[in-house]
């Protein structure tokens, strides 16, 4: 921009620090302070008057951007009217939370002025699932969504199809390993050079010269395959999960990879709720399958209620907003809070703009939604919304 202005300094900009939520890509917010030392005779005007959102959002949002330290000091205000207090929604579970964004917007009826807001894409799935069953039209705002390819989903998947087909040694040699199977590779390969018209288990048990713990061991596999052949999937899931200890395995995967434990369970929560409605395995893929058709498509269509990552909702304004997830360590994230805790305020500022921008997409309605409970884990409010409630008793 310097080399492009020189010699004259022609250079008109106009920026928002408080919008800066692109720290991922490369954005360098100081450089908006940094400009009038390079600059030193350029005029600063600001545009404080808010024209989108009412008196109540604003006054409580600028309070709220007002707690970061690198910005601009700007008083934001509006003319337009008081409407409603923000709304501050303390759930029980996820459940309970899409149980009140389908009640609130059959309330409203306002589908293609509302929108969800969310900070990572996987919040979504959860949505599309109760809107899809509750009949309630919905755009998606973003592309990506890795849920439908996720490698635990496949896992589960491959596990069952085991379960109702143990004789198939392919899937068997995606997950023995995952699910406390103490096989080696020479054992696999030995077992298939067997009878391939019987299970995978007998085949075990036909290793030449096994001792009594593997032989104990094949034993309980092939019996607790039996099982889950025999159980709905919501159930078999949950019996994966702990007698099978594929819960060990994904604690082992985040040791080894630096996943996080809560966002490997977030996938398996999210699946164990879709196969809660249904009865038998086919019926759990098909439903997979429909939901990651709806989800291609809604993306396609611009009516109904829209979900949107925050990133993506940045410029876009709806007369109701709904942003949910708004869990500490989820947003913000752990990390922002570790290196503000070590004295780096970046990222926790950045992840505060990111809300503010979250916030103000609302006109008339917004309403900020936690849980407490995911999983049989507890799970504490976002700091930003213990904020809040203190903001909006002082506004």
């Amino acid at each position: 921009i310097r080399t492009l202005s020189q010699p004259k300094n022609n250079l008109f900009i106009v920026a928002d620090d408080d919008q800066s939520i692109y720290g991922f890509r490369g954005a360098y917010p100081k450089g908006l302070f940094e400009f009038r030392k390079m600059y030193e005779d350029a005029k600063l005007f600001y545009m404080e008057q808010n024209y989108r959102s009412s008196r109540n959002i604003v006054s409580v949002s600028n309070e709220f951007i007002k707690q970061n330290m690198l910005r601009y000091n700007k008083d934001i205000h509006t003319e337009n009217l008081y409407i409603a207090p923000i709304d501050i929604v303390k759930l029980r579970k996820p459940e309970d939370q899409y149980q009140y964004l389908i009640k609130k917007l059959n309330a409203r009826k306002n589908y293609g002025n509302s929108a969800i807001l969310y900070r990572n894409n996987i919040s979504a799935i959860g949505v599309i699932e109760y809107l899809e069953r509750n009949e309630i039209p919905f755009h998606i705002n973003d592309i990506k969504n890795n849920f439908f390819d996720h490698w635990i989903l496949r896992d589960i998947l491959n596990i069952l199809y085991l379960a109702h087909n143990p004789s198939d040694i392919r899937y068997f040699e995606e997950v023995y390993y995952k699910v406390k199977g103490y096989i080696s590779r020479a054992q696999i390969n030995y077992i298939r050079t067997l009878d391939r018209n019987i299970s995978v288990f007998d085949r075990l048990l036909k290793l030449p010269g096994i001792n009594r713990f593997y032989k104990k061991n094949f034993l309980a596999l092939r019996s607790d395959f039996k099982k889950l052949s025999n159980m709905k999937p919501y159930k078999a899931i949950h019996y994966i999960d702990d007698r099978l200890e594929y819960g060990g395995y994904l604690k082992e995967c985040c040791m080894r990879f630096g996943h996080t434990l809560d966002s490997l369970r977030n996938i398996l929560y999210i699946l164990r709720m879709i196969s809660s409605q249904t009865e038998t395995l086919n019926e759990l893929v098909v439903r997979i399958e429909h939901l990651k058709h709806i989800s291609h498509e809604a993306k396609k269509t611009k009516t109904g209620v829209n979900l949107s990552t925050i990133h993506s909702a940045k410029g876009l304004e709806f007369q109701d907003v709904y942003m949910i997830d708004l869990i500490e360590g989820d947003f913000p994230y752990s990390t922002s809070i570790s290196d503000f805790e070590k004295g780096d305020i970046e990222s926790l500022e950045e992840e505060r703009r990111l809300f503010y921008v979250g916030m103000t997409r609302a006109k008339r309605h917004l309403d900020l939604i936690t849980i407490r409970e995911m999983d049989s884990a507890d799970l504490r409010p976002s700091q930003f919304l213990t904020e809040l409630e203190k903001l909006q008793d002082q506004t």
